[in-house]
C-alpha cells in the first residue's frame, strides 16, 4: 500500500534516520517504541474514475523533547522530501503516486495526547487494473 511507499521513502533519508532511526511506522507504533517516532496514516480513499485514486495522508511526528525545534525542522525536511514526489508501491497495486503537502499544525500535549506535530498531505495514484483470464 502507499503507506509503505512513504515509510520506505522516509527511512532512506539521512535526516530522518538521524532524528528517529528506523522508528517510522504505518498506522501505529508498536508498544514500547521510544521517542521520537513517526506514524503515517491514510485517512480516506476516493476514486476519481476507474483508475485514478486520491488519498488523504497524515504524518505525525511524536517527540517528548521539551525543545520542539528539532521536530519542526524534521517536519520541514519531510515536506521537502514528499511534496510533489513520485513514489511507487512495491506491491504494484499503485503506480505514479504523487504526494502534495496540505499543511501542518502543532498539537500541544494535554492529558489525552502525547506531544506531536501533525502534517497533512494528499496523494493521487494510478491503480493497476488486473484482468484474470480463466
Amino acid at each position: 500500500m502507499i503507506e509503505n511507499a512513504i515509510v520506505n521513502r522516509l527511512l532512506t533519508d539521512a535526516g530522518v534516520q538521524a532524528y528517529c532511526g528506523n522508528n517510522v511506522f504505518a498506522v501505529t507504533a508498536p508498544d514500547g517504541t521510544l521517542y521520537p517516532y513517526i506514524i503515517i496514516i491514510i485517512n480516506d480513499t476516493r476514486y476519481e474514475d476507474d483508475v485514478i485514486v486520491q488519498f488523504d495522508i497524515i504524518i505525525e511526528i511524536y517527540d517528548d523533547n521539551a525543545d520542539k525545534s528539532p521536530m519542526l525542522a524534521l517536519s520541514q525536511k519531510i515536506k521537502d522530501l514528499l511534496h510533489f514526489e513520485a513514489l511507487q508501491d512495491e506491491t504494484g497495486r499503485y503506480t505514479n503516486i504523487r504526494v502534495r503537502f496540505n499543511g501542518r499544525e502543532h498539537v500541544k500535549k494535554d492529558e489525552f495526547t502525547l506531544p506531536h506535530l501533525s502534517m497533512r498531505f494528499s496523494a493521487r495514484a494510478c491503480e493497476e487494473l488486473i484482468t484474470y483470464i480463466n
